[in-house]
Order: C-alpha cells, then structure tokens, then sequence
C-alpha cells in the first residue's frame, strides 16, 4: 500500500569529490522511473555545478521513524518539492 511514509531512494554518487548524496521522492504520484527523473532535476536546479550518478535503492517505508528526525528534518535535508537530499561524504581509502 502507497502511503505518505514511502519514498523512493536513491544514492547520488560524485566520485570525483567523494560525495555521496541519500535522495528521497515521495512514492505517491512517481513511479521508479519518474522518480529519477524529478530527482535528476532537482540535483540539477540546486547542485548545477556537478553532474552525480544516481543509482536506485528501493522504496522505502518510513512509518516507524525515530521521532528526533522528524523534529530534526530541516537540519538534516535540503527539501525541494516531493525531493529531499541528505547530504554526505566519505573518506579516501
């Protein structure tokens, strides 16, 4: 069942800067396909510097969140319309 806890994810990866971005669009109204495309989009209109490959996790259900990420979504997201990024990075071997 699609409900307002599901999203889309799908990590974004920058090799050459070592940054890996966590994408999220909302299930209802995008499929898989669509839901690559708006995220593509979006990293586009507010990353344009940098072109990420983004690859497809899975839905995820986020029914059951631990309730300090709700208090602490906009700390921790850049939202854009149905699209939120969380943004990371990671260490050189």
């Amino acid at each position: 069942m699609v409900n307002k806890y599901q999203c889309h994810a799908f990590l974004a990866d920058l090799p050459a800067k070592r940054e890996i971005l966590t994408v999220f669009c909302k299930v209802d109204g995008y499929t898989k396909e669509t839901a690559i495309e708006k995220i593509q989009k979006e990293l586009s209109v507010h990353k344009p510097d940098n072109t990420y490959d983004a690859k497809y996790i899975g839905v995820v259900d986020f029914h059951d969140i631990d309730k300090d990420l709700i208090e602490r979504q906009n700390e921790i997201f850049d939202k854009h319309d149905s699209v939120w990024i969380l943004n990371c990075s990671y260490k050189k071997d």
